[in-house]
């Protein structure tokens, strides 16, 4: 199930990188990845999908958690 979810993201990464899409959503694309990562015990390319996420982060409050899973 999570290499259906994995190649999806993928897929989609171009359009989530895209300029037209508000950093919040930025930030949820690379935390959902990040989650599936995880899941498949793929910690190492979690970890980077966490620390993009954390760069499209704007409030403190909300970059806690993917700095502590970190």
């Amino acid at each position: 199930e999570y290499s259906k979810a994995v190649q999806t993201l993928v897929k989609s990464e171009n359009d989530a990188e895209s300029d037209e899409v508000s950093d919040e959503l930025k930030a949820d694309y690379h935390l959902i990845f990040a989650d599936v990562l995880i899941h498949q015990k793929k910690i190492e390319k979690a970890a980077e999908q966490l620390e993009k996420a954390i760069g499209y982060t704007k409030r403190k409050k909300d970059r806690a958690r993917p700095n502590y899973i970190l």
